[in-house]
């Protein structure tokens, strides 16, 4: 109780004005203590305690758990006006229903999230699409569709239906170049890692090859101070 009171204290800065009373003169010493001693009560009050009044432990803690307290995950695009130089700042719409909005799997480190809303929004003046990790546009007097690689994106979609965020595209950036690894290599050691029965997701070599090529890009486009454009929708070989 003493280490957990001395934790919130670290937590809240040393602050504790508000935990005894104006009148009360509590000597820095005895600081946290005292703390410790309102946290006790408080759990007493709480029936929160294992113990009996006689100090006999009646049963263990359960884990507590975080699962009705998890946030609701949104993937959104980076920017909340347009970029074009006509409409910029127009604001951009949801560019799908509600209903249609899809739910995917999210990997954020070695962490993967189900039910992961991902939004794609449209500007109504000149029909740019933004994506949470590239922008698409009509090239001007063409039937020709561009899309743009967005080096701020924070999250990069390797798969129909599953997205990562940069920590783990620059994890398999750095193990393939460090490690040699291949596509296959590392896919395999993801799932023999971090494949748990809470995350409950296997990966594919052409997945973390996805990962690989999209990071890369994004690499060498923010070091050259560029933004790489292509065809919209071409394959993954055409890109690389």
């Amino acid at each position: 109780m003493k280490t957990l009171a001395r934790g919130l204290q670290v937590r809240l800065n040393g602050n504790l004005d508000g935990i005894f009373q104006s009148t009360q003169y509590i000597d820095d010493k005895n600081r946290t203590t005292e703390f410790a001693l309102k946290l006790d009560k408080m759990t007493c009050f709480l029936h929160l305690t294992p113990y009996k009044s006689s100090g006999r432990l009646r049963s263990k803690i359960s884990q507590i758990s975080q699962r009705s307290i998890l946030p609701v995950r949104l993937i959104c695009p980076p920017n909340m006006t347009c970029t074009t130089g006509t409409c910029n700042p127009y604001h951009v719409s949801l560019a799908t229903r509600i209903r249609d909005i899809p739910r995917v799997t999210l990997i954020e480190g070695s962490s993967a999230f189900h039910d992961v809303y991902a939004l794609t929004g449209e500007c109504t003046i000149c029909r740019t699409r933004y994506h949470p990790d590239h922008e698409a546009y009509s090239v001007p007097d063409s039937n020709q569709s561009q899309e743009v690689f967005l080096n701020t994106a924070r999250y990069l979609k390797i798969g129909s239906s599953l997205w990562v965020d940069r920590v783990f595209s620059n994890a398999v950036l750095s193990g393939m170049y460090n490690f040699h690894a291949s596509a296959s290599a590392y896919a395999q050691f993801w799932n023999d890692s971090f494949n748990t029965a809470t995350s409950s997701i296997q990966l594919s070599r052409r997945q973390v090859w996805q990962a690989f090529v999209q990071e890369s890009i994004r690499t060498v486009a923010t070091t050259g101070g560029i933004d790489f454009e292509a065809d919209l929708n071409i394959a993954i070989d055409e890109v690389s």
